[in-house]
């Protein structure tokens, strides 16, 4: 369906919430709202991100949440 879907840690006592690249993943979605959206669904966190066609696309978006630069 062109979605990328990511499940994130159930234990909200995790160091990853507090994690520069956690910030960086709410920084993308931030920057994208047409594209990804973040929700909470019965305690569990789920990214889904639109019109992603392929796997090089899925892997460039999720470089891009970890703060890689462009290339």
């Amino acid at each position: 369906n062109n979605t990328l879907k990511g499940y994130f840690v159930s234990s909200p006592d995790t160091t990853f919430y507090q994690s520069e690249v956690f910030g960086n993943v709410l920084d993308f979605i931030q920057a994208n709202p047409a594209q990804c959206t973040l929700k909470d669904v019965k305690g569990k966190l789920i990214l889904t991100c639109q019109d992603v066609p392929s796997l090089n696309k899925a892997y460039d978006i999720l470089l891009k949440m970890k703060g890689a630069p462009d290339f």
